[in-house]
């Protein structure tokens, strides 16, 4: 496809690339508010504006993957060359929409920010008529603002972001001082990868690996049967904790002995703990890979992943010690045949067994040690503002992400397909299990902790009151006080039982007389549940007795 006549001047048109044509096969299933991917900031300080939005329209003039749009097609089939392709339109200046809430009660305008930026979250994009990026800055005070921006994962991935902060950061601060904005010269933009992507000439062969390493899936029943919920299609929830339980040091070290890493012990963790807690030998659990071809590419945002399907047998008679070695195996294997995008590997599954490709699709691990990099704007203090909205496009995604000495995590489900319940005791699973694993490596997996999916056994995250650690009794004590509740347990969560920003700033400050901790009011949002918030604070305490009353 060209540009011709019915494109305006000078829109220019290139294919999709497989993983683009993914991510729209995946809003057939998921809705078309899967593809967001919000982000707020919370600055405070002078603000120059003007200099923002010329920040802004550089990044948008650089990167034209921001001003790309994709001609509505039903993604109706998976057939790749039935999708639509991309038009790349003309840099003009980036929409800044100024939202004054100065007019609101002072006290309220927090709450109303949060309302606006929760609604502009979950709106979808229209990808047919406007570019997948979009700004808001709110005004809540003349040196307090909260700066919005939403992209669509069909032209930013997890890399792409650190890739517009870095750069936000530098152009915002050039304008201000007039200094050289420290950011490389682009030799290759996103159409230099779709070209190189479609060229590959090894597509073909590792198609034919991946028909071989799939064989039977397509006829394996599901990983997790749809279960009946109240919730909307497409409905989707998270839940985040500070640590999974285990220490980075406890995973380096099982790492170097068995040859491996991180990545690669966790990832064998989530096989174990699946496997035992849904009754399966064999499994799929798909983890995202960057496809950046060279370091040219490392400075473009855009969308430059595939989806690898690591396939697992969880024999009872394996220890996790050769499972992690099975799982280094196979992830060689799958890199070495990574040419092969995803979404082409199920749609000849699909094509091999009647429109029939299984659980190919039902579980996902992510491990995000991306290079990180904060918005950092000239002369302004800039704090995450968090967005309570998940993004999910498999029934269930476990995401962990390093953090000092812990291993962070976030579980994000499908809350149309599977309860609460069912996700708890998924992620309480896998917990259990990494923990069990690293302790005794060399035991076989039947002997590690085990629980069948609908046993009658409560998940850790909705045990009694008695079951509560000193510290998560001593926090409930805290909240009874602030919300006049006593029905406090480990998975109650503060803003759905009461919670407000007001009782918010009232806890963090009871917090620290309490246990001497240095907790923040946002991370009330990042560990709203009395289990993670009570987790939080153990990993910011030195070890001391808390301030009895």
């Amino acid at each position: 496809m060209t540009a011709s006549a019915t494109n305006p001047p000078q829109v220019r048109s290139r294919p999709l690339t497989a993983g683009q044509q993914g991510m729209l096969l995946q809003t057939a299933v998921s809705g078309p508010v899967a593809l967001n991917v919000p982000t707020a900031v919370h600055l405070t300080g002078a603000l120059d504006v003007p200099a923002l939005q010329r920040a802004l329209d550089c990044i948008a003039e650089r990167h034209d993957v921001l001003r790309t749009t994709f001609p509505a097609t039903e993604p109706s089939s998976l057939e790749p060359d039935r999708l639509p392709a991309q038009l790349v339109h003309p840099a003009i200046p980036v929409p800044l929409p100024v939202v004054d809430l100065q007019p609101v009660p002072a006290a309220e305008r927090q709450s109303a920010a949060r309302s606006i930026i929760e609604a502009e979250a979950a709106r979808p994009f229209d990808v047919a008529g406007e570019p997948g990026f979009k700004v808001m800055l709110l005004r809540l005070s003349d040196d307090e603002h909260v700066l919005f921006w939403l992209t669509s994962h069909l032209v930013c991935d997890g890399w792409s972001k650190s890739v517009f902060a870095r750069e936000l950061s530098a152009l915002y601060t050039a304008h201000i001082t007039g200094a050289t904005a420290d950011i490389p010269k682009l030799s290759v933009d996103f159409g230099d990868y779709v070209t190189e992507a479609r060229n590959r000439p090894r597509i073909a062969t590792d198609l034919a690996y991946w028909r071989e390493q799939l064989r039977g899936v397509a006829d394996q029943p599901p990983l997790l049967a749809a279960e009946e919920t109240d919730n909307p299609p497409g409905s989707a929830r998270e839940i985040q904790i500070p640590s999974v339980g285990v220490s980075r040091s406890q995973l380096l070290e099982l790492a170097q002995r068995t040859g491996s890493t991180e990545f690669i012990v966790l990832h064998a963790a989530f096989a174990a703990a699946m496997g035992t807690t849904l009754d399966r030998q064999d499994l799929i659990v798909n983890t995202p890979q960057g496809d950046r071809p060279t370091a040219d590419f490392e400075h473009l945002i855009g969308f430059f992943v595939n989806v690898l399907p690591i396939r697992s047998r969880i024999e009872p008679t394996t220890t996790f010690t050769a499972l992690i070695g099975q799982v280094r195996e196979e992830l060689i294997d799958a890199l070495d045949h990574a040419d092969a995008p995803i979404a082409e590997i199920a749609a000849q599954l699909a094509a091999d067994h009647a429109g029939r490709i299984g659980p190919l699709t039902h579980l996902s691990f992510a491990y995000d040690n991306l290079p990180a990099a904060d918005l950092s704007l000239h002369a302004l203090s800039a704090a995450p503002w968090p967005i309570d909205r998940a993004d999910t496009r498999y029934p269930f995604e476990l995401h962990l992400r390093p953090s000092n000495q812990m291993i962070a995590c976030r579980a994000t489900y499908r809350a149309d397909q599977l309860t609460d319940t069912t996700a708890h005791h998924l992620l309480d699973r896998f917990q259990a299990v990494l923990t069990a694993a690293l302790s005794e490596p060399d035991a076989p997996l039947s002997q590690l902790p085990s629980s069948a999916l609908h046993d009658n056994r409560q998940p850790a995250s909705q045990m009694a009151s008695d079951d509560l650690t000193p510290t998560e009794q001593r926090l409930a004590e805290v909240w009874t006080e602030l919300l006049g509740s006593d029905d406090i347990k480990s998975d109650s969560h503060f803003f759905n039982i009461g919670g407000s920003s007001l009782l918010a700033a009232l806890l963090v400050a009871a917090i620290r007389e309490a246990f001497a901790a240095q907790i923040h009011p946002r991370d009330l949002y990042q560990a709203p549940t009395l289990r993670t918030l009570a987790a939080l604070i153990d990993n910011h305490t030195e070890p001391t007795t808390p301030v009895q009353h």
